[in-house]
């Protein structure tokens, strides 16, 4: 039904399915008959069935802009059936050759998603020219287990879990909620990275930098920034602001101070063919302290003495 509708007219239950490829098509053709359908094409691509039962059981998944996949389907739906649901419609709106699915509708675009997830595929949602296309990877090692949905009314925070991997929709936008945690995969931001390779590194031993080490960067301790978003969600403050630690040092110098927190003499190996962002970035809090009349308190050495502890036992275990 992702490329088709249904229609009532005074005497008639129609549902119309619209497959331009043959063989897709004959496909259609030959389930329907199984089905003890009966059927008739209007022109090359339009397969029509007059029936009120399936009328009836198809009209809820709307027209164009508001079709979706029930939600049963995807709670309750085994692999097996998922993984047939995906087949068909990708036989509907989709291209392989492009890893993409479209369609008009947004539901449709977050329910294809969700099913992708639930298939092990990875997928960004991009919108162009009113259409939603559902771009998607393999991603073999992603796995969903014991989902459910629930209402809540409160506030939300990650939790660390056992894989660091949390599934969230951000702005409407379903993603793997994860750097909760993480210290290791590539995927992890530089104080994690440094301090698990100061972690798991002797006394004298060196470690790998990316770049020269003169890139410039400022860091905020988690506890800090929920206090501050906390802070700005109970103000009447409704702008952008700035929301982080001022105090803007060098890679290098980062390395420096998680070696004195480990206590170790650490030497370092520069690796010049490693991506390494913009050259400096930092907040400026000067709104922030005057709207908030706040500014953040955890020092960053006191932050990432914490965080070098937490990876180092994470690494013990």
């Amino acid at each position: 039904m992702t490329e088709g509708s249904c229609f009532k007219t005074p005497s008639n239950y129609i549902v119309c399915i619209t497959q331009k490829n043959e063989k897709n098509r004959d496909e259609i053709i030959k389930l329907i008959a199984d089905m003890n359908y009966s059927y008739y094409l209007n022109g090359e691509k339009n397969i029509l069935i007059n029936s009120k039962q399936l009328y009836e059981k198809l009209k809820y998944y709307g027209h164009a802009k508001e079709k979706y996949i029930p939600r049963e389907y995807l709670m309750r739906f085994p692999k097996e059936y998922l993984l047939e649901l995906f087949k068909s419609m990708m036989k509907g709106n989709g291209d392989l050759k492009r890893n993409r699915f479209s369609t008009s509708s947004k539901q449709l675009a977050d329910n294809f998603q969700e099913l992708l997830f639930k298939l092990g595929y990875g997928s960004i949602i991009s919108y162009y020219n009113d259409m939603y296309r559902v771009l998607f990877s393999e991603k073999p090692d992603t796995k969903v287990i014991n989902t459910s949905i629930v209402d809540y009314n409160d506030f939300v925070y990650d939790v660390t879990v056992k894989n660091h991997i949390i599934f969230v929709r951000r702005n409407g936008r379903a993603c793997w909620s994860g750097n909760c945690g993480t210290y290791q995969g590539g995927r992890e931001k530089s104080p994690a990275a440094i301090c698990r390779k100061i972690a798991l590194a002797k006394d004298g031993d060196a470690i790998e930098v990316w770049g020269d080490g003169e890139q410039r960067r400022s860091y905020c301790y988690v506890n800090d920034c929920i206090d501050g978003i906390h802070k700005l969600m109970e103000s009447d403050y409704c702008q952008p602001l700035n929301l982080g630690n001022d105090e803007m040092i060098s890679i290098n110098q980062l390395v420096d101070i998680v070696a004195k927190i480990a206590g170790k003499k650490i030497h370092k190996e520069y690796d010049l063919t490693k991506p390494v962002g913009v050259r400096g970035r930092n907040s400026d809090n000067t709104k922030l302290k005057k709207i908030l009349d706040w500014e953040p308190e955890i020092s960053l050495e006191d932050g990432l003495r914490k965080t070098y502890n937490w990876i180092r036992e994470q690494l013990r275990q």
